[in-house]
């Protein structure tokens, strides 16, 4: 886990259990899988790529229950600020400056609360 926090590759594997999720859900968590460190994508991107809604999108990965696992933090708004991001599954008054923290240690750059274009990443299919 320091490693992931620390946007360093970990050298374990993880095996998530499917069971308690929606397939829904568990679609949006394998799209956040596939967005490469130290990349963002947005909940609209995402919902194109899987015929979705970006609301219904953003309320899974609100509802990520792996974060760091599953990468939740490289999913932000189309404007490209920075959002909110949840801690132990409730909004936080400190969850903007986390989630900004851990883009940050994975290299993505960022000027005045907004993420840099050359960060964003779009899925396949997109």
């Amino acid at each position: 886990m320091v490693n992931l926090y620390e946007g360093k590759k970990s050298t374990s594997t993880v095996r998530l259990d499917w069971g308690s999720v929606s397939e829904f859900q568990k679609n949006v968590c394998e799209r956040m899988r596939e967005i490469p460190k130290g990349r963002v994508t947005s909940y609209g991107l995402i919902a194109q790529r899987i015929n979705s809604g970006p609301r219904a999108v953003g309320t899974a990965v609100a509802r990520n229950p792996w974060p760091l696992f599953v990468p939740c933090h490289r999913v932000v708004p189309a404007d490209l600020e920075i959002g909110n991001y949840s801690i132990g599954g409730a909004l936080s008054d400190y969850g903007c400056e986390v989630k900004r923290d851990l883009l940050e240690r994975e290299g993505v750059s960022i000027e005045a609360d907004r993420i840099s274009s050359k960060a964003l990443w779009v899925p396949t299919g997109a």
